[in-house]
């Protein structure tokens, strides 16, 4: 009983360091991928727990390669969209100009009942009054509602948000001119969005 007590502990202070270590965030912000890595950690630790007999060791090394594989692709991501894209998915066009994009609710089995709740957990009692909706890899549901600004991104990492574009009925043309003119290059930029069909590039050091 002891053993089993001192595992549960130790394994529960591991997998909050790890999770730290990591860099998670909230509950409701983690992707697929994150969720999976949380699952399949604590999974390992209810398996030592359970078998007493093993060395502890052995799980400790388990968990600290799920989270060192899990930190190398978020690594990855953050440097190329097309890994990110792959890993964590594409955010859905729910709404677009207030109609409703009916093909992709379908594609995420989301249902206007769902897209009913989310809005209105965000203070919005009609979806008349809804021009964008995006319903995010996390599940989040961002929303803009009509007469306002739409500064989503168009360029992260150096890298085009070509579905982003699309939603503003903007070419890659009139991106790369856009970047021409503030004198940069398109790898220089971390991020870049668009405000009154202007280029706004964020800073960095």
């Amino acid at each position: 009983m002891t053993e089993i007590i001192l595992r549960t502990i130790f394994f529960y202070l591991l997998i909050v360091f790890t999770v730290r270590l990591l860099g998670k965030r909230e509950v409701g912000e983690l992707s697929i991928a994150d969720l999976i890595v949380l699952l399949i950690i604590a999974d390992i630790a209810v398996i030592s727990i359970e078998n007493v007999d093993q060395p502890v060791y052995l799980y400790v090394v388990a968990i600290f390669t799920v989270a060192l594989s899990q930190k190398i692709l978020s690594f990855l991501a953050l440097k190329n969209n097309k890994i990110r894209f792959l890993v964590d998915g594409k955010p859905s066009l729910i709404i677009r100009d207030g109609k409703l994009n009916i093909k992709e609710m379908q594609k995420q089995k989301y249902t206007v009942d769902d897209l009913v709740s989310q809005t209105r957990e965000k203070g919005i009692a009609s979806l008349h009054d809804v021009d964008y909706a995006i319903l995010e890899t996390s599940g989040e549901l961002s929303v803009f509602l009509k007469g306002t600004l739409k500064p989503l991104p168009v360029i992260i990492s150096g890298e085009i948000v070509e579905e982003n574009l699309e939603f503003l009925n903007k070419s890659e043309e009139w991106l790369k001119n856009q970047v021409y003119k503030n004198d940069i290059n398109l790898s220089d930029i971390y991020y870049a969005s668009i405000v009154d069909e202007k280029l706004i590039i964020l800073d960095h050091e």
